[in-house]
């Protein structure tokens, strides 16, 4: 009995901690949520969450072209 319990003690960090790292991309963000909640944003680099408690959304921040008609202007010495 002593055994089984030493050997769950000893291997649940084992499947825990890979959960538990995120790594964000420097042109995303991470949104952090506790139970459906809004908890932190995560910042690129190595982040660390509480799994199955915490849950992340990634977005991506980077700029994106939009295309707009031309438009007439009319100017004071017109």
């Amino acid at each position: 009995m002593n055994l089984i319990i030493g050997v769950l003690i000893f291997c649940l960090p084992l499947f825990i901690i890979p959960y538990s790292i995120r790594i964000i991309k420097p042109t995303h963000r991470g949104v952090v949520e506790r139970f459906g909640k809004y908890l932190r944003i995560l910042q690129p680099g190595l982040n660390f969450v509480i799994p199955i408690i915490d849950v992340v959304r990634y977005r991506n921040i980077t700029e994106r072209l939009a295309d707009v008609q031309p438009q007439d202007i009319i100017t004071k010495d017109n």
